[in-house]
Protein backbone atom coordinates (compact mmCIF):
# COMPACT_ATOMS: atom_id res chain seq x y z
CA UNK A 1 0.00 0.00 0.00
CA UNK A 2 3.00 2.32 0.85
CA UNK A 3 2.89 3.25 -3.16
CA UNK A 4 -0.69 4.44 -3.38
CA UNK A 5 -0.10 6.55 -0.34
CA UNK A 6 3.03 8.00 -1.98
CA UNK A 7 0.61 8.74 -5.41
CA UNK A 8 -2.23 10.56 -3.15
CA UNK A 9 0.37 12.23 -1.04
CA UNK A 10 1.69 13.89 -4.65
CA UNK A 11 -1.99 14.33 -5.74
CA UNK A 12 -2.29 16.43 -2.06
CA UNK A 13 0.75 18.37 -2.72
CA UNK A 14 -0.57 19.27 -6.41
CA UNK A 15 -4.18 20.13 -5.03
CA UNK A 16 -2.38 22.45 -2.69
CA UNK A 17 -0.03 24.21 -5.23
CA UNK A 18 -3.48 24.44 -6.96
CA UNK A 19 -5.05 26.27 -4.05
CA UNK A 20 -2.77 29.48 -4.37
CA UNK A 21 -4.76 30.60 -7.62
CA UNK A 22 -6.86 33.10 -6.01
CA UNK A 23 -10.28 32.10 -7.81
CA UNK A 24 -10.27 28.73 -5.04
CA UNK A 25 -10.57 28.27 -1.27
CA UNK A 26 -8.88 24.82 -0.14
CA UNK A 27 -9.72 23.63 2.89
CA UNK A 28 -7.14 20.62 4.27
CA UNK A 29 -8.73 18.29 6.87
CA UNK A 30 -7.20 15.72 9.32
CA UNK A 31 -9.22 13.58 11.24
CA UNK A 32 -10.67 9.92 11.87
CA UNK A 33 -13.51 7.99 11.42
CA UNK A 34 -14.84 4.21 10.88
CA UNK A 35 -15.80 1.94 7.71
CA UNK A 36 -18.23 -0.72 7.48
CA UNK A 37 -17.71 -2.86 4.76
CA UNK A 38 -18.92 -6.08 2.93
CA UNK A 39 -16.74 -7.59 0.34
CA UNK A 40 -17.74 -10.09 -2.35
CA UNK A 41 -15.57 -12.26 -4.41
CA UNK A 42 -17.18 -14.54 -6.62
CA UNK A 43 -13.65 -16.21 -7.20
CA UNK A 44 -12.89 -19.06 -9.93
CA UNK A 45 -9.55 -20.51 -10.44
CA UNK A 46 -8.56 -24.18 -11.62
CA UNK A 47 -9.98 -25.80 -8.73
CA UNK A 48 -13.49 -24.46 -9.88
CA UNK A 49 -15.48 -21.54 -8.57
CA UNK A 50 -16.18 -20.49 -4.90
CA UNK A 51 -17.15 -17.51 -3.15
CA UNK A 52 -14.69 -15.08 -0.62
CA UNK A 53 -16.40 -12.66 0.99
CA UNK A 54 -14.98 -10.76 4.04
CA UNK A 55 -17.28 -8.28 6.40
CA UNK A 56 -15.97 -6.34 9.17
CA UNK A 57 -15.72 -2.58 10.83
CA UNK A 58 -12.15 -0.56 10.78
CA UNK A 59 -10.65 2.38 12.69
CA UNK A 60 -9.61 4.81 10.40
CA UNK A 61 -7.09 6.17 12.39
CA UNK A 62 -5.90 8.68 9.84
CA UNK A 63 -7.99 10.38 6.84
CA UNK A 64 -7.26 13.10 5.08
CA UNK A 65 -10.04 15.61 3.59
CA UNK A 66 -9.61 18.08 1.14
CA UNK A 67 -11.70 20.27 -0.45
CA UNK A 68 -11.05 22.73 -3.66
CA UNK A 69 -14.29 25.58 -3.49
CA UNK A 70 -14.46 27.86 -6.90
CA UNK A 71 -15.38 31.33 -5.26
CA UNK A 72 -17.48 32.45 -7.84
CA UNK A 73 -19.62 29.16 -8.94
CA UNK A 74 -20.64 26.52 -6.20
CA UNK A 75 -18.22 23.90 -7.59
CA UNK A 76 -16.31 21.69 -5.34
CA UNK A 77 -13.16 19.24 -6.33
CA UNK A 78 -12.76 16.56 -3.45
CA UNK A 79 -9.92 14.26 -2.56
CA UNK A 80 -9.76 11.80 0.09
CA UNK A 81 -7.44 9.25 1.95
CA UNK A 82 -7.70 7.12 4.42
CA UNK A 83 -6.04 4.12 6.36
CA UNK A 84 -7.37 1.96 8.79
CA UNK A 85 -7.08 -1.13 10.89
CA UNK A 86 -10.00 -3.79 11.87
CA UNK A 87 -9.60 -5.14 15.06
CA UNK A 88 -12.26 -7.81 14.11
CA UNK A 89 -13.54 -9.20 10.86
CA UNK A 90 -14.79 -12.16 9.56
CA UNK A 91 -14.16 -14.52 6.13
CA UNK A 92 -16.22 -17.16 4.28
CA UNK A 93 -14.34 -18.90 1.89
CA UNK A 94 -14.81 -21.97 0.12
CA UNK A 95 -17.51 -22.53 2.33
CA UNK A 96 -15.81 -22.15 5.62
CA UNK A 97 -16.21 -19.47 8.34
CA UNK A 98 -13.07 -17.81 9.60
CA UNK A 99 -13.09 -15.10 11.98
CA UNK A 100 -10.45 -13.39 13.15
CA UNK A 101 -9.11 -10.77 15.93
CA UNK A 102 -6.54 -7.58 16.08
CA UNK A 103 -4.33 -10.40 18.37
CA UNK A 104 -3.79 -12.62 16.03
CA UNK A 105 -4.32 -11.04 12.41
CA UNK A 106 -3.36 -7.97 10.58
CA UNK A 107 -5.83 -6.91 8.69
CA UNK A 108 -5.41 -3.05 6.73
CA UNK A 109 -7.49 -1.37 4.60
CA UNK A 110 -6.19 2.00 2.42
CA UNK A 111 -8.93 4.33 0.24
CA UNK A 112 -7.76 7.09 -2.12
CA UNK A 113 -10.93 8.99 -3.99
CA UNK A 114 -10.96 11.95 -6.01
CA UNK A 115 -14.93 13.90 -6.89
CA UNK A 116 -16.69 16.81 -7.96
CA UNK A 117 -19.43 17.85 -6.16
CA UNK A 118 -21.95 21.18 -5.47
CA UNK A 119 -21.08 23.42 -2.54
CA UNK A 120 -24.36 23.88 -1.13
CA UNK A 121 -23.83 27.31 1.52
CA UNK A 122 -26.24 27.51 4.09
CA UNK A 123 -24.50 31.09 6.00
CA UNK A 124 -20.91 32.49 5.84
CA UNK A 125 -20.19 29.51 8.45
CA UNK A 126 -21.93 26.48 7.33
CA UNK A 127 -21.61 24.81 4.23
CA UNK A 128 -22.25 21.43 2.90
CA UNK A 129 -20.73 19.75 -0.36
CA UNK A 130 -22.36 17.00 -2.12
CA UNK A 131 -19.93 15.04 -4.43
CA UNK A 132 -19.96 11.77 -6.85
CA UNK A 133 -16.42 10.34 -6.90
CA UNK A 134 -14.40 7.60 -7.83
CA UNK A 135 -10.86 5.63 -6.82
CA UNK A 136 -9.20 3.00 -4.99
CA UNK A 137 -10.19 0.87 -2.00
CA UNK A 138 -7.69 -1.37 -1.10
CA UNK A 139 -7.17 -4.60 1.74
CA UNK A 140 -4.32 -6.63 2.83
CA UNK A 141 -4.53 -9.31 4.98
CA UNK A 142 -2.16 -11.78 6.63
CA UNK A 143 -3.04 -13.78 10.34
CA UNK A 144 -4.44 -16.86 11.90
CA UNK A 145 -7.99 -17.36 12.94
CA UNK A 146 -9.93 -18.43 16.16
CA UNK A 147 -11.65 -21.16 14.39
CA UNK A 148 -11.41 -24.42 16.31
CA UNK A 149 -8.41 -25.19 13.49
CA UNK A 150 -4.86 -23.57 12.86
CA UNK A 151 -5.99 -21.60 10.03
CA UNK A 152 -3.94 -18.85 8.13
CA UNK A 153 -4.87 -17.16 5.43
CA UNK A 154 -3.40 -14.38 3.17
CA UNK A 155 -5.86 -12.13 1.61
CA UNK A 156 -4.75 -9.25 -0.79
CA UNK A 157 -7.47 -6.92 -2.54
CA UNK A 158 -7.83 -3.75 -5.14
CA UNK A 159 -11.25 -2.46 -5.88
CA UNK A 160 -12.16 1.01 -8.44
CA UNK A 161 -14.80 1.79 -6.65
CA UNK A 162 -18.00 4.72 -7.76
CA UNK A 163 -19.73 6.72 -4.97
CA UNK A 164 -20.95 9.80 -3.26
CA UNK A 165 -19.67 11.54 -0.21
CA UNK A 166 -21.78 14.29 1.91
CA UNK A 167 -19.15 16.82 3.80
CA UNK A 168 -20.51 19.12 6.13
CA UNK A 169 -18.17 22.26 7.21
CA UNK A 170 -18.76 24.81 10.04
CA UNK A 171 -15.87 27.39 10.29
CA UNK A 172 -14.88 28.71 13.52
CA UNK A 173 -12.45 31.59 12.55
CA UNK A 174 -11.51 33.10 8.80
CA UNK A 175 -8.63 29.93 9.71
CA UNK A 176 -9.57 27.13 11.11
CA UNK A 177 -13.01 24.72 10.84
CA UNK A 178 -15.00 21.54 11.98
CA UNK A 179 -16.09 18.72 9.76
CA UNK A 180 -18.40 15.56 9.45
CA UNK A 181 -18.59 13.35 6.44
CA UNK A 182 -19.96 10.80 4.97
CA UNK A 183 -18.58 8.38 2.26
CA UNK A 184 -20.16 5.23 0.43
CA UNK A 185 -19.17 3.47 -2.57
CA UNK A 186 -19.47 0.61 -4.39
CA UNK A 187 -16.95 -1.46 -6.32
CA UNK A 188 -17.78 -2.84 -9.79
CA UNK A 189 -14.36 -4.46 -10.33
CA UNK A 190 -11.13 -5.06 -9.14
CA UNK A 191 -8.54 -8.05 -8.30
CA UNK A 192 -7.85 -10.18 -5.33
CA UNK A 193 -4.83 -12.58 -4.60
CA UNK A 194 -5.68 -15.22 -1.20
CA UNK A 195 -2.50 -17.02 -0.85
CA UNK A 196 0.19 -14.82 -2.83
CA UNK A 197 -1.94 -16.62 -5.95
CA UNK A 198 -3.65 -14.09 -8.12
CA UNK A 199 -7.48 -14.65 -8.73
CA UNK A 200 -10.26 -14.18 -11.44
CA UNK A 201 -12.99 -12.44 -9.87
CA UNK A 202 -16.18 -10.67 -9.93
CA UNK A 203 -16.41 -8.06 -7.32
CA UNK A 204 -19.30 -6.45 -5.59
CA UNK A 205 -17.86 -4.50 -2.74
CA UNK A 206 -19.46 -2.12 -0.67
CA UNK A 207 -17.53 0.80 2.11
CA UNK A 208 -19.69 3.05 4.34
CA UNK A 209 -17.26 5.73 6.27
CA UNK A 210 -18.39 8.58 8.24
CA UNK A 211 -15.60 10.65 9.97
CA UNK A 212 -15.18 13.92 12.01
CA UNK A 213 -12.33 15.81 11.82
CA UNK A 214 -10.73 19.96 12.13
CA UNK A 215 -10.04 21.63 9.13
CA UNK A 216 -7.70 24.42 8.17
CA UNK A 217 -8.34 27.26 5.46
CA UNK A 218 -5.81 28.29 3.19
Amino acid sequence: MKKYFFVFVVFFSSFLAFSKNSDFDCYFGLGFGTTFSQTRFSVSDDSGSYAANMSGSSLDFLSFDLRLLEKNLPVAFMGQFSIGLYPYSHFEICGKDLESEFSDSALSKMSALLGLGYNFIIDEKFNIIVSGLFGLQALDFEGDFKSGNDESLEFKSNEFALGADVFAHYALTNRWGLFAALTATLCPGGTCKIDNKEKNTKPGSIFISPRLGASIHF
